[in-house]
Protein backbone atom coordinates (compact mmCIF):
# COMPACT_ATOMS: atom_id res chain seq x y z
CA UNK A 1 0.00 0.00 0.00
CA UNK A 2 1.36 3.62 -0.62
CA UNK A 3 0.12 7.10 0.37
CA UNK A 4 1.65 9.99 -1.29
CA UNK A 5 0.85 13.89 -0.32
CA UNK A 6 0.92 15.52 -3.70
CA UNK A 7 1.10 19.06 -2.08
CA UNK A 8 4.68 18.03 -1.08
CA UNK A 9 5.78 14.36 -2.60
CA UNK A 10 5.93 13.14 0.80
CA UNK A 11 4.89 9.17 0.73
CA UNK A 12 4.16 6.29 3.17
CA UNK A 13 4.59 2.70 1.79
CA UNK A 14 4.01 -0.32 3.19
CA UNK A 15 5.01 -3.69 1.67
CA UNK A 16 1.54 -6.05 2.89
CA UNK A 17 1.25 -9.88 1.40
CA UNK A 18 -2.33 -8.98 -0.20
CA UNK A 19 -4.50 -5.89 -0.74
CA UNK A 20 -7.61 -6.91 1.88
CA UNK A 21 -9.29 -5.26 3.67
CA UNK A 22 -7.52 -7.01 6.71
CA UNK A 23 -4.14 -5.72 5.19
CA UNK A 24 -5.51 -2.51 4.14
CA UNK A 25 -6.49 -2.08 7.80
CA UNK A 26 -2.40 -2.46 8.80
CA UNK A 27 -2.02 0.36 6.26
CA UNK A 28 -4.29 2.46 7.91
CA UNK A 29 -2.86 1.71 11.55
CA UNK A 30 0.54 2.39 10.42
CA UNK A 31 -0.63 6.02 8.43
CA UNK A 32 -2.16 6.96 12.33
CA UNK A 33 1.19 6.38 13.96
CA UNK A 34 3.06 8.02 10.84
CA UNK A 35 0.97 11.01 11.71
CA UNK A 36 -0.34 10.98 15.04
CA UNK A 37 -1.36 14.47 14.92
CA UNK A 38 -2.67 14.58 11.60
CA UNK A 39 -6.34 14.64 9.59
CA UNK A 40 -5.87 13.10 6.84
CA UNK A 41 -7.98 12.89 3.46
CA UNK A 42 -7.41 10.10 1.65
CA UNK A 43 -8.36 9.58 -1.82
CA UNK A 44 -9.14 5.93 -3.06
CA UNK A 45 -10.72 4.11 -5.40
CA UNK A 46 -13.66 1.71 -4.86
CA UNK A 47 -12.03 -1.57 -3.96
CA UNK A 48 -14.17 -3.69 -1.99
CA UNK A 49 -11.42 -3.64 0.69
CA UNK A 50 -11.34 0.03 0.91
CA UNK A 51 -14.80 -0.12 1.71
CA UNK A 52 -15.35 -3.05 3.88
CA UNK A 53 -17.73 -2.79 6.88
CA UNK A 54 -15.05 -4.57 9.20
CA UNK A 55 -12.54 -1.69 8.77
CA UNK A 56 -12.14 0.53 12.00
CA UNK A 57 -10.64 4.01 10.58
CA UNK A 58 -8.46 5.52 12.82
CA UNK A 59 -9.56 8.95 14.29
CA UNK A 60 -9.02 11.95 11.89
CA UNK A 61 -8.34 9.03 8.94
CA UNK A 62 -11.48 10.11 6.03
CA UNK A 63 -12.06 8.14 3.06
CA UNK A 64 -12.40 10.37 -0.23
CA UNK A 65 -13.93 8.33 -2.84
CA UNK A 66 -13.28 8.31 -6.48
CA UNK A 67 -15.91 7.97 -8.96
CA UNK A 68 -16.25 4.53 -10.21
CA UNK A 69 -14.02 3.78 -13.35
CA UNK A 70 -11.63 7.01 -13.09
CA UNK A 71 -8.78 5.59 -11.77
CA UNK A 72 -6.94 8.39 -13.47
CA UNK A 73 -7.85 10.77 -10.83
CA UNK A 74 -5.72 9.08 -8.65
CA UNK A 75 -2.39 10.55 -8.22
CA UNK A 76 -0.73 7.43 -6.96
CA UNK A 77 -1.44 5.70 -10.00
CA UNK A 78 0.92 7.72 -12.06
CA UNK A 79 3.28 6.32 -9.27
CA UNK A 80 2.18 2.78 -9.49
CA UNK A 81 2.66 3.22 -13.52
CA UNK A 82 6.61 4.38 -12.86
CA UNK A 83 6.44 0.89 -10.83
CA UNK A 84 5.30 -1.41 -13.06
CA UNK A 85 7.39 0.06 -16.28
CA UNK A 86 10.32 -0.67 -14.05
CA UNK A 87 9.70 -4.19 -13.02
CA UNK A 88 7.51 -5.13 -16.06
CA UNK A 89 8.75 -8.54 -17.60
CA UNK A 90 10.83 -9.52 -14.66
CA UNK A 91 10.80 -12.37 -12.50
CA UNK A 92 12.12 -12.15 -9.06
CA UNK A 93 13.52 -15.36 -7.09
CA UNK A 94 12.30 -13.91 -4.09
CA UNK A 95 9.59 -11.98 -2.17
CA UNK A 96 12.94 -10.25 -0.53
CA UNK A 97 14.34 -9.28 -4.19
CA UNK A 98 11.06 -8.04 -5.47
CA UNK A 99 11.03 -5.98 -2.07
CA UNK A 100 14.55 -4.94 -2.37
CA UNK A 101 13.97 -3.51 -6.35
CA UNK A 102 10.63 -1.92 -5.29
CA UNK A 103 12.61 -0.34 -2.19
CA UNK A 104 15.56 0.75 -4.71
CA UNK A 105 12.56 2.23 -7.00
CA UNK A 106 10.97 4.24 -4.39
CA UNK A 107 13.91 5.68 -2.91
CA UNK A 108 14.32 7.73 -6.09
CA UNK A 109 11.40 9.33 -4.69
CA UNK A 110 11.94 9.67 -1.25
CA UNK A 111 15.09 11.46 -2.04
CA UNK A 112 13.90 13.38 -4.97
CA UNK A 113 10.48 14.19 -3.32
CA UNK A 114 9.88 17.29 -5.87
CA UNK A 115 10.13 14.36 -8.88
CA UNK A 116 6.77 12.70 -6.78
CA UNK A 117 5.44 16.23 -6.32
CA UNK A 118 5.96 16.76 -10.36
CA UNK A 119 4.35 12.83 -11.58
CA UNK A 120 1.39 13.60 -8.43
CA UNK A 121 0.49 17.03 -8.38
CA UNK A 122 -2.21 16.70 -11.19
CA UNK A 123 -3.75 20.85 -12.15
CA UNK A 124 -7.01 19.82 -10.45
CA UNK A 125 -5.14 18.80 -7.52
CA UNK A 126 -3.27 21.69 -7.16
CA UNK A 127 -5.84 23.95 -7.76
CA UNK A 128 -8.10 22.51 -4.60
CA UNK A 129 -4.70 23.36 -2.61
CA UNK A 130 -2.94 26.24 -2.38
CA UNK A 131 0.17 24.53 -0.84
CA UNK A 132 0.46 22.11 -4.04
CA UNK A 133 1.24 24.84 -6.65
Amino acid sequence: YAAVEPATGAAEVLFLPRTDAACFQVFLNHLRKAFPEASLGLLMDNKASHKSGNLRRPDQIHSLFLQPYSPGLNPAKRWLEVMRKEIADHLFDTMEDMQQTLTNILSTFWEDPQSLKKLTAYPWWRNALPDAQ
